[in-house]
């Protein structure tokens, strides 16, 4: 098992492709498991790949009902050793349920929904219940927006726990917050580098330390000991050591440069995944994020960047939206704008990857890599149908969701039901195989004249055809059909 693909260095990326290409290759016969993010993956180079791609979905509602109520019941068990049966189960059912009630609130606002969107990550799950129940039975609410939750959690493990259990964290807690400043200056320190080595990690603390003032005898060792066995804050992997979460270096990252007051340093390494967190996590911390936001829209050129402004302006507070409405404007007008521009000079590949892009930030799923079921189900009709048009508009009527929803009637499909032989047939009619075969993304013809009615728009590029369908994404097409019917878009545009 290789855990962590995406945490591979850039610069190494090919070489490690290459040699577990050469394991799988040469030792056929044995079981190979490697893990990594849907961006990260996109790294591999190698032609020996896994014959298999399986996906972590998010928590459904039901997930996070099940997980809530069976984590109380086995945190009673483990701490109320003395209580019967039933006072465990009605007490972890108490806790469960307000929670519960805390993440499902019967509020329609945007702020209300960002706590349960956090709470369909797994690991954001584990972090809000352990909060939850340190603070049940105090009346304080959990927070409903990301950086909240994560200083929450960060005077949680830096102070409540270790006052809790009479445990000296050996730096001060005071108004400027030792404990988490150093961990603020190692992050910083770090980068976009996920791990450290352990003389690295207490050599770079010992600095910390004595700049803040404390006395050469401060043990940077006692430190970070208390950081991983009481705080777990900090992680040892085999001979490297880590951030709990990558979220959290990002997190802390923002919190430094606001301290140092070095936006600069966003602007120069946004692009790089976990400073691309941290913009968005620096906006929120900003009592007027205007002009950070703007910096990143007036990147008209650059489509990346006006994707991470979208995210900074997503992420924050209604209240801190105010003055900004403009944005929204703007976005309106400039989100379809390279899409437009590829269409109407017939680069087709380009506004298929383009029109991928898109869709993945609209539907919120640029970490995850691919739409699922519940995103296509929920996908804005606006917006669909704005790209839709743009298709079919450029291609005289030959591209476009709305002429494969057509086909796909045609061959006895039913929007919302998935039927994999219609599937085939489907294929078959718009080009996305060839005697039985399924095409790779680059067999696919992005020419206007030469391919076959409703080839475009295919959305996946990046992936192998066959390895998706192996996954089962050709219900896709199935519940973008439907989504077509409930937004009532139909094939009535004009080139």
């Amino acid at each position: 098992m290789f855990d962590g693909f995406d945490e591979v260095k850039p610069e190494y990326a090919e070489k490690v492709s290459q040699w577990i290409g050469k394991q799988w290759h040469d030792f056929r016969q044995n079981y190979f498991i490697l893990t990594s993010r849907p961006k990260g993956y996109q790294a591999f180079r190698s032609e020996h790949k896994p014959r298999q791609k399986v996906f972590i979905n998010e928590f459904t509602d039901k997930n996070i009902r099940d997980f809530v109520y069976k984590w109380y019941f086995w945190q009673e068990q483990e701490t109320r050793v003395s209580r019967s049966l039933k006072a465990k189960q009605e007490a972890a059912d108490n806790k469960a349920k307000d929670l519960i009630n805390q993440l499902f609130a019967l509020d329609d606002s945007e702020e209300s929904s960002t706590l349960l969107a956090l709470a369909r990550n797994p690991l954001n799950l584990n972090m809000i219940v352990q909060l939850h129940r340190a603070n049940f039975g105090s009346g304080q609410k959990l927070p409903q927006q990301r950086v909240d939750l994560f200083r929450r959690i960060f005077d949680l493990q830096l102070i409540t726990r270790p006052q809790a259990r009479g445990i000296d964290m050996i730096l001060d807690n005071n108004e400027e917050n030792h404990r988490q400043r150093v961990l603020q200056q190692l992050a910083l320190k770090m980068g976009n580098t996920t791990t450290i080595e352990y003389s690295e990690l207490l050599s770079s603390i010992q600095n910390f330390i004595q700049e803040l003032g404390y006395p050469e005898s401060t043990s940077a060792k006692d430190f970070v000991e208390r950081l991983i066995h009481v705080s777990e804050l900090i992680l040892k992997r085999d001979e490297y050591y880590e951030f709990a979460h990558n979220f959290f270096q990002s997190y802390l990252i923002a919190l430094e440069v606001k301290r140092l007051k070095q936006e600069n340093l966003l602007w120069e390494n946004w692009e790089q995944n976990l400073w691309y967190e941290a913009c968005i996590m620096y906006a929120t911390l900003l009592i007027n994020p205007t002009d950070f936001i703007v910096y990143f829209y007036n990147k008209e050129d650059n489509p990346k960047a006006q994707g991470l402004a979208e995210r900074c302006y997503r992420e924050l507070p209604v209240k801190k939206r105010r003055g900004l409405e403009f944005l929204e404007q703007k976005r309106q007008t400039s989100l379809f704008t390279q899409l437009e521009t590829y269409l109407k000079n017939g680069q087709w590949r380009e506004a298929d990857e383009e029109t991928a892009r898109l869709m993945l930030l609209i539907a919120k799923r640029e970490d995850e890599g691919w739409l699922d079921e519940e995103s296509i189900n929920n996908f804005p009709c606006e917006e669909l149908r704005t790209i839709d048009k743009l298709w079919v508009d450029n291609s005289g009527g030959k591209f476009g969701f709305s002429v494969q929803k057509k086909v796909w009637l045609d061959c006895g499909g039913v929007p919302g039901k998935y039927d994999y032989e219609v599937y085939e047939k489907f294929a078959d009619e718009v080009g996305w195989r060839r005697g039985g075969d399924w095409l790779s993304y680059d067999q696919l013809t992005f020419l206007l004249d030469g391919s076959k009615h409703a080839h475009l728009p295919h959305l996946i590029y990046g992936w192998d055809i066959k390895e998706w369908v192996d996954r089962g994404v050709e219900v896709r097409i199935s519940f973008l059909a439907q989504r077509l019917v409930t937004c009532n878009i139909s094939q009535t545009y004009t080139s």
